[in-house]
């Protein structure tokens, strides 16, 4: 009998993109993050709560697997291969058997 683990679906999908991920501190900058950018979806505008939602916001799907331990927090930026950033807003984790298997953060492009 096989057990699923959902905890490496995402070493599966083509649509990954790399990221940088630094604290809201500057003190903790983890490289090579691997992530899904997505538009914002009602889904996300839900979860979001008080957070005003704009045309610029972006949704990233983040891995454990890939954090090296660095839980996303509101504040924190993303950085994706092109440059631009990223301040995260508000942050939701799926967890599967008590552990994370994915953080989807609502973020919103610096200009």
């Amino acid at each position: 009998m096989s057990i699923l683990d959902p905890t490496s679906d995402y070493a599966i999908m083509d649509d990954l993109v790399r990221l940088t991920i630094t604290s809201d501190d500057g003190a903790l900058t983890v490289y090579d993050v691997y992530g899904r950018k997505t538009a914002i979806s009602d889904r996300d505008i839900m979860a979001a709560g008080q957070v005003a939602i704009g045309v610029d916001d972006a949704t990233f799907t983040l891995y454990p697997e890939t954090l090296e331990g660095l839980i996303p927090q509101p504040r924190y930026v993303v950085t994706d291969s092109s440059g631009k950033a990223w301040t995260i807003l508000n942050v939701t984790v799926t967890s599967y058997g008590g552990l994370p298997v994915s953080y989807r953060a609502i973020s919103r492009k610096q200009v």
